[in-house]
């Protein structure tokens, strides 16, 4: 019998903008404890680093650094609880999102400056401040697509409306990301080999009402993605998205 590890995905929690217990991320948290993951992915935008937007006109004395640091204790707070869910031989992974890299370039920008130069030892690193290693994750950037088995991972680069079929095209390799904030499939089965490729984006795990669309009409779902992987490098993805906090997983039972 071939061996089969399962893998629990999220993306895109947006903190603060994050879902709370009472409207999706305890029933995601009870089902952390039931599907015991063999992988663990955080597919990227963790954090929201909401006081970075439009961070390539900013200077560092204008960035509201208590806004991140809080940012970061919430997302502490929350990897503390999920993570002390996961067996003791899952396997992490973290991916540095678009929002967590604003932070990333902002800090090689300004890395020369008076300011960064006086104040560096206080001003937020995400490896160091969420404790990534210590917490044993494996640190990717936005678009390192890594192979799990046949299937390839990233936090995604762009929103066209067509983006599974974009990519599938332009990676040639079965693919899933977040970054988008809703579910969407393309699959393009070569004419030789006969073997599909396939691309996958997944819901997110924040508000699907952005301030930004001022109660307009978007295609923000809420959901997650599992997946099993064979030792062959064979695998299912099977995403799930969530209605009102609540959601059936695979397993058929009722997490809200």
């Amino acid at each position: 019998m071939p061996k089969v590890r399962m893998g629990l995905i999220t993306a895109d929690e947006q903190i603060p903008f994050h879902l709370r217990d009472h409207n999706g991320m305890g029933a995601v948290e009870k089902y952390i404890v039931d599907a015991k993951p063999d992988i663990r992915v955080r597919l990227g935008d963790m954090l929201d680093m909401n006081a970075l937007q439009g961070w390539t006109r900013m200077s560092p004395e204008g960035v509201e650094w208590d806004e991140i640091r809080d940012e970061i204790a919430i997302a502490n707070d929350m990897m503390d609880r999920q993570d002390a869910k996961l067996p003791a031989h899952c396997e992490k992974h973290f991916w540095m999102g678009n929002h967590e890299e604003r932070l990333m370039k902002f800090r090689h920008k300004n890395r020369f400056s008076a300011y960064w130069i006086k104040n560096k030892t206080t001003i937020p690193y995400l490896i160091r401040d969420l404790k990534l290693k210590e917490r044993g994750y494996k640190v990717h950037p936005q678009n390192d697509a890594h192979p799990f088995g046949k299937l390839y991972m990233f936090h995604g680069d762009n929103y066209s409306t067509w983006h599974t079929q974009k990519n599938v095209l332009a990676y040639e390799a079965n693919l899933v990301y977040g970054h988008v904030h809703s579910p969407q499939r393309f699959t393009k089965v070569g004419r030789i080999d006969k073997s599909p490729k396939s691309a996958w984006s997944i819901g997110c795990l924040c508000s699907t009402n952005p301030e930004w669309k001022n109660g307009g009409p978007n295609a923000w779902v809420s959901g997650f993605a599992i997946f099993y992987l064979q030792d062959n490098g064979l695998f299912n993805l099977y995403p799930v998205d969530m209605s009102k906090g609540s959601f059936v997983a695979p397993n058929g039972k009722l997490y809200k």
